[in-house]
């Protein structure tokens, strides 16, 4: 998604170029706009760029982020969904959207989304964590460990993960002597 003001579209002299936008642009620009926190600048630029772009993923996508940030999990929830049915193999789309379940209390839809990223893209480490977080609380410790490890091959720097995969290994082997 590029994030145009006023006169960036009043000068572009073919707008139908802007269908597919240039991804690495998109994501410079809404980088600049989260690392400031200007959730609220990021929702209203997509938002008056679906209007000519009602079927970009990456809009929504963006959309559900900044919605997130403001703590508006439902819209966020909403926006991913969109972005999902525009893109079904949207593998972040899926894993945000079950992030955000989990925050809910909504755990079969959490796991189900989560699952689905890792269907996707079976190299989406976030994916592996955030469902072995969800096993974990629920104490289903061997699905939690499995899920640690996948995480932490495909992402050796996650030390939360590390650590949660001692403490569940310590677990396992308390439950296998008793």
């Amino acid at each position: 998604m590029i994030i145009l003001n006023k006169r960036s579209l009043s000068s572009c002299p073919h707008k139908s170029q802007i269908n597919q936008p240039p991804i690495l642009e998109s994501h410079k620009q809404v980088k600049k706009l989260f690392k400031f926190q200007k959730y609220k600048q990021i929702i209203f630029n997509c938002e008056r760029l679906l209007r000519s772009h009602p079927e970009n993923a990456l809009i929504y996508y963006y959309l559900g982020l900044a919605h997130l940030s403001l703590r508006e999990y439902t819209t966020a929830i909403a926006n991913w969904t969109k972005a999902i049915k525009l893109n079904s193999q949207y593998d972040l789309a899926y894993n945000q959207r079950g992030q955000t379940y989990a925050i809910l209390g909504k755990y079969f839809f959490a796991f189900s989304d989560l699952t689905a990223a890792i269907k996707i893209n079976p190299k989406c480490s976030e994916a592996y964590f955030y469902r072995a977080l969800l096993h974990h609380s629920q104490k289903n410790y061997e699905l939690a460990y499995a899920d640690y490890e996948n995480a932490i091959f495909l992402d050796p720097y996650n030390k939360i993960a590390r650590s949660n995969k001692s403490i569940v290994n310590r677990i396992l082997t308390q439950q296998a002597l008793s």
